[in-house]
C-alpha cells in the first residue's frame, strides 16, 4: 500500500512558472488512514493530499537560475516530499529542467 508511482520528470520548466505535479494512492484510502504531516525540500512547493481522490498534488514554482549557471541557461534539480501517515512514511520526489 503506497503511492503508485514515487518519481516523476517534469521535463522541461520556465523560470516562475507554476507546474504541478500529482502522485496517486495505489488502491482505495483505507478510512483509518490519516496524513500526520507533509514536508517538502523547499518553499518552493506546495503539497496538499485529498483523502477522497488518493492524490497528492504539489505545485512547484520554478526559482531563478543561480548565478553561477546563468550562462548555461538553465539547471536541473530534483525536489523531495516526505509523506508522514499512520500507515508509515513515504518520500515522493520529482524532477525538472529550469530554462529562462
Amino acid at each position: 500500500m503506497g503511492f503508485i508511482l514515487k518519481h516523476k520528470e517534469l521535463g522541461t520548466v520556465k523560470v516562475g512558472s507554476k507546474n504541478v505535479v500529482e502522485f496517486l494512492w495505489d488502491q482505495e484510502v483505507p478510512k483509518d488512514f490519516t496524513v500526520k504531516e507533509i514536508r517538502t525540500s523547499c518553499g518552493c512547493t506546495t503539497p496538499r493530499f485529498d483523502k477522497e481522490t488518493g492524490t497528492l498534488t504539489a505545485t512547484y514554482t520554478a526559482g531563478k537560475i543561480p548565478k553561477h549557471l546563468k550562462e548555461k541557461g538553465m539547471y536541473v534539480t530534483t525536489k523531495r516530499i516526505t509523506v508522514d501517515t499512520n500507515y508509515g512514511d513515504s518520500i515522493l520526489t520529482f524532477k525538472a529542467t529550469v530554462i529562462l
